[in-house]
């Protein structure tokens, strides 16, 4: 499938020879036209949009049993608490 050939070429351009190192961050933003962006450092990448990679990416950020932030679910359970209370209070 050539979308994960994409998605593994970019991982190993950003994340490089090295690996990633102690304080390094590997970051994912979901872009509203498709498509992500994968950063490391200064160094980025745009990879065309793919609707299963970048579900399943999500779902790895977002699933409560998989989650690898548990910071993210909690900031989401949160927000959506606090945008479902305005909204009965409207």
């Amino acid at each position: 499938m050539q979308a994960e050939a994409n998605f593994r070429n970019g991982l190993e351009v950003i994340i490089g020879p090295h690996g990633m190192r102690n304080g390094e961050v590997l970051s994912f933003y979901w872009l509203n036209s498709g498509g992500l962006v994968m950063a490391k450092g200064d160094q980025s990448m745009h990879l065309p949009p793919h609707k299963d990679i970048e579900r399943a990416l999500l779902g790895i950020y977002i699933d409560p049993v998989k989650s690898v932030s548990p910071e993210l679910i909690q900031c989401i359970n949160t927000y959506i608490s606090d945008v479902s209370d305005s909204l009965e209070h409207k």
